[in-house]
């Protein structure tokens, strides 16, 4: 009696089986991965601690530049910012806003768009300081398009002051509008 050899493409060998084995392991850590990612950018977008954590993130870039003292919401809208500061003195500018309150439609990035329901911004000074001259540098062309489109439902600002040196510039009680800004 006479017993034919395995076929070489059976998968009843203990190497057809291994290869199996580890394409599961891979598919399962590919998957426990992508569910990680998954909470992770949940956890950003819709609690208040993920909306800190990117605001600290976005102050670190800066070189802290940027500060932020309160943070109330969830990226993911409403948001409100309060005691916001942009400080650049090799620029001269010192910007602070009392408070922000926004809420952004967050699917419109996916087509990269900005998209503001709604943008409330309260007490606005900027204090711009007159800089040294700094050496001449070649003139490029100014472009105007945006470089992502840019969408406001509703903004209401109250209260903006613009000054050079301690002498005011610009003073605005109350402003509303909507429009768009796109490529």
């Amino acid at each position: 009696m006479s017993v034919a050899p395995p076929s070489p493409t059976s998968d009843s060998s203990p190497r057809g089986r291994g290869s199996w084995r580890i394409l599961r392991w891979v598919g399962l850590g590919i998957l426990v991965l992508l569910v990680a990612l998954a909470f992770g950018l949940a956890w950003l977008l819709a609690s208040q601690a993920g909306a800190r954590f990117a605001l600290a993130r976005a102050a670190a870039f800066t070189d802290g530049k940027l500060s932020v003292g309160a943070v109330e919401g969830r990226l993911a809208g409403p948001l409100t910012l309060a005691q916001l500061r942009w400080r650049d003195p090799d620029n001269g500018v010192d910007a602070r806003v009392a408070r922000v309150h926004m809420d952004l439609a967050l699917l419109d990035l996916l087509a990269w768009r900005v998209h503001f329901t709604t943008l409330e911004v309260a007490d606005v000074d900027v204090a711009l300081a007159t800089l040294p001259p700094r050496p001449e540098q070649p003139a490029g062309s100014i472009s105007l398009a945006a470089p992502i489109d840019i969408v406001l439902d509703r903004l209401a600002l109250d209260a903006a002051r613009i000054s050079r040196d301690g002498e005011p510039l610009f003073a605005l009680d109350r402003l509303d509008l909507a429009g768009a800004w796109t490529r």
